[in-house]
């Protein structure tokens, strides 16, 4: 079964292209660029990655990123973020960070890593 993706982030353009890039490559993504309908995907259902840009209105993503952790333990959850200096995601466990400009074939390679058994 193909894996699924919940892509958040609230600049339009850069979640566009994302979104192409993922469901090229295979992968079910459900995308959004309100961190608040992210919230409610969260909690109407399960998703195998959650991809989420780190400063948005409303919810950033590692606080988007502990809250799918605690309503799904196992999801796999991976941030991209323009800033390089940013002191609470070095703090914390089960969080991918990638720089924006997010390198599609890096992220697709990850993405396989993760899921190849």
């Amino acid at each position: 079964s193909n894996m699924t993706i919940l892509l958040v982030d609230d600049d339009q353009s850069g979640l566009l292209t994302l979104r192409i890039a993922l469901s090229q490559e295979g992968y079910l993504v459900t995308a959004t660029t309100d961190s608040r309908q992210a919230l409610l995907y969260l909690r109407e259902r399960r998703f195998d990655v959650l991809v989420t840009d780190n400063r948005m209105a409303h919810y950033g993503g590692v606080d988007l990123a502990r809250l799918a952790r605690r309503l799904w333990p196992g999801i796999k959850t991976i941030l991209i973020s323009g800033f390089t200096d940013e002191q609470e995601i070095a703090q914390e466990q089960d969080l991918k960070l990638f720089k924006k400009p997010v390198d599609v074939d890096v992220l697709s390679a990850y993405l396989r890593s993760i899921f190849t058994t």
